[in-house]
C-alpha cells in the first residue's frame, strides 16, 4: 500500500467529523472566461489579497479528502508573495489556488464539456454546493474558485450556487486567440484542447487556427447566454488588461460586488505594477488569418 492511501486512511475519521459541520452562508465567487483570457490573473490576485478560501493544490491533490485537506491548507505557512505567473492555469506551491478539477469532476464530471440546463441531478448538486460551503466554513472565508472548465458548465455552478457571484474576465480579441492557437500548438496529438463549446461538434471538424480562434468565441458566447438569466448585480465583467492596468480598482470592484469580502491584513494592492502580455508573436499571414476569422465570425 502505498504512502498516498495509507494516509486517506488515516485521514478517513477526521474527513467524516468535517463532514458534520456547519455550512457557511456566505455567497461563493466563481470567476470564468474562455482559455487564455486572464482568469489565472484574476484569480491569483483575488486569493492574494482578499480573504477568501479556495480549492489549493493540496486539496486538488487529495480530493478524496477535501475536507481534511483544507483544514491542513488553512495552518499551512504559506508563500508570502505571488509571482502572478501559472503553467496554463496551473500554479506551484501546495498552499497556491488551484483550478480544482479533480474536485468537481466528483460532481460535475471529468467531461469538458458545455453544460445545458438540468444536465446534473439535484442531489449531486446539493452534495456540490455542502463540500464548498464546508470548505468555507473550516478555512473561515468566502470561498471563490476559476475553472475553465468551469465556464461552460456554469448553468450547473449556477444550478448548485443561485447566490454566487461571478466575474467574468475577458481579453482583447486577437491577443487571447493567438495565445489560445499557441496552446493548441503545444499539443498536436489531440484532436480538441480545453473547454468544449456548446457547438463543439461543428468547430472539431476545422483546421487547428480555426477551431483554436473560434473556441474563444463560442465560449464567451455561452457564457454570456448563461449570465443573461442571472441577477446582474451578482454579476461583474472585466477586461484583463484593465486588471493589469489598475488590479487595486479591480480588486476594490470584487469587494464591492462580493458580501462578507475583504482585504488580507497587510497586502497593500495600491503598489501593485502588472504589464499585459499582449504582443504579436505570430507572423503576418497567420495573424492576418486570425484577423479574418474574428472579422468574419463577429
Amino acid at each position: 500500500m502505498n504512502v498516498k492511501k495509507i494516509l486517506k486512511l488515516l485521514c478517513l475519521p477526521v474527513e467524516a467529523h468535517l463532514s458534520k459541520k456547519p455550512l457557511a452562508k456566505s455567497s461563493p465567487l466563481f470567476i470564468v472566461g474562455a482559455p487564455r483570457s486572464g482568469t489565472t490573473l484574476a484569480y491569483q490576485l483575488v486569493t492574494e489579497y482578499i480573504h477568501c478560501s479556495f480549492i489549493t493544490n493540496l486539496i486538488n491533490h487529495n480530493n478524496d479528502i477535501p475536507l481534511t485537506m483544507s483544514l491542513v491548507s488553512l495552518y499551512l505557512p504559506a508563500p508570502k508573495t505571488t509571482k502572478f505567473t501559472s503553467n496554463y492555469g496551473n500554479t506551484v506551491g501546495r498552499t497556491k489556488p488551484s483550478q480544482g478539477d479533480q474536485v468537481w469532476g466528483k460532481f460535475l464530471g471529468k467531461e469538458r464539456a458545455y453544460h445545458s440546463n438540468n444536465t446534473i441531478d439535484s442531489t449531486t448538486l446539493t452534495e456540490a454546493n455542502h463540500l464548498i460551503r464546508r470548505i468555507a466554513h473550516i478555512m473561515k472565508a468566502p470561498f471563490v474558485n476559476k475553472s475553465i472548465t468551469n465556464s461552460v458548465k456554469l448553468n450547473s455552478i449556477l444550478e448548485a450556487f443561485p447566490d454566487a457571484r461571478i466575474v467574468w474576465v475577458k481579453r482583447e480579441p486577437f491577443f487571447i486567440a493567438q495565445s489560445n492557437y499557441f496552446n493548441w500548438k503545444r499539443k498536436p496529438d489531440l484532436q480538441w484542447v480545453s473547454a468544449k463549446p456548446n457547438n463543439y461538434a461543428e468547430l472539431a471538424k476545422l483546421s487547428v487556427l480555426e477551431k483554436s480562434t473560434l473556441q474563444i468565441l463560442s465560449i464567451e458566447r455561452d457564457i454570456e447566454k448563461v449570465i443573461a438569466q442571472h441577477d446582474p448585480k451578482k454579476v461583474m465583467t472585466v477586461n484583463y488588461e484593465d486588471i493589469c492596468m489598475k488590479p487595486s480598482l479591480f480588486l476594490q470592484q470584487v469587494l464591492t460586488m462580493w458580501p462578507d469580502s475583504k482585504l488580507r491584513e497587510g497586502r497593500d494592492s495600491d503598489i501593485l505594477s502588472l504589464t499585459p502580455s499582449n504582443k504579436i508573436k505570430l507572423d503576418d499571414i497567420e495573424a492576418g488569418k486570425i484577423k479574418e476569422i474574428l472579422t468574419r465570425a463577429g
